[in-house]
């Protein structure tokens, strides 16, 4: 495949020294189940040790060949019950849900689907939380959008009908970290401080996005964690999908890295 399957695997060095200074209370959550991707990969190529790849250099080429390799793999012929588990275990780990409760915050997630908004704007309008906020310019590699996303989402709720003064944007962040923290900032200037928050992002993001934001919201909120509605993706037919099968692959790597920059 010629076109670059988004999401990349961002592997430059100052990019990622600055993405790893963004979080100030570094709190470890113990254990993350890496070994499901590494033994997705290992059914396909026993000698890849995936994790060890982003030791190198310029290991971008090499993991998405094998991206690629194991979609076609597990496209080509009917796949086993033992690869459906473990793909479906992929999916469900990333995407684990916590039980709706009101709460003091409805906190929105940049890069989702409209399927996700709607569905944090109703728990909005059913009045689970007082106020609802929504994070994100856009992502880091997409260039000319006139309208932020937070905007966006904005205008969807006012459209809604949720009342425009329990609405909060962020509108600069481009990546997760910044999601976390230039909405601590947006919340300290309100001065107002959520001790517990409904987090709403895409069901692959969840893991990751909830991660964070327990390490950067230093007064140590209940997070609980909903995730939205996938416009296209679900644990059943996201491996049949390119896109869909590196987001899934490339958020273990990113949870990955997001250890390594000691983010949670």
């Amino acid at each position: 495949m010629n076109n670059p399957i988004r999401p990349n695997l961002n592997t430059d060095t100052g990019y990622l020294q600055k993405v790893g200074m963004l979080i100030d209370n570094k709190r470890h959550f113990g254990e993350i189940k890496f070994e499901y991707l590494d033994s997705l990969i290992k059914k396909f190529y026993p000698d890849v040790a995936i994790y060890d790849l982003l030791e190198n250099e310029n290991p971008k080429e090499k993991i998405q060949e094998i991206v690629e390799s194991i979609y076609t793999k597990i496209n080509s012929e009917k796949i086993s019950t033992e690869i459906n588990d473990l793909l479906c275990k992929m999916w469900d780990y990333l995407a684990e849900g916590d039980t709706l409760k009101k709460s003091d915050l409805i906190f929105v997630f940049g890069g989702i689907s409209k399927l996700a908004v709607e569905e944090a704007i109703r728990l909005k309008k059913e009045d689970y939380a007082p106020y609802i906020l929504f994070s994100g310019k856009h992502a880091s590699y997409v260039n000319g959008i006139e309208k932020t996303e937070a905007e966006q989402y904005r205008d969807m709720a006012i459209e809604r009908g949720v009342d425009p003064s329990e609405i909060l944007i962020e509108t600069e962040s481009v990546n997760t970290p910044e999601n976390i923290m230039k909405s601590r900032d947006v919340l300290f200037e309100r001065n107002y401080v959520p001790k517990s928050i409904i987090v709403v992002s895409l069901p692959y993001h969840m893991k990751r996005a909830a991660l964070t934001m327990w390490a950067g919201f230093e007064w140590e909120p209940k997070i609980i964690r909903h995730p939205g509605l996938s416009a296209k993706f679900t644990r059943e037919n996201y491996y049949t999908d390119i896109k869909g099968f590196s987001y899934v692959f490339y958020e273990y790597i990113k949870i990955y890295n997001a250890r390594r920059m000691e983010h949670f």
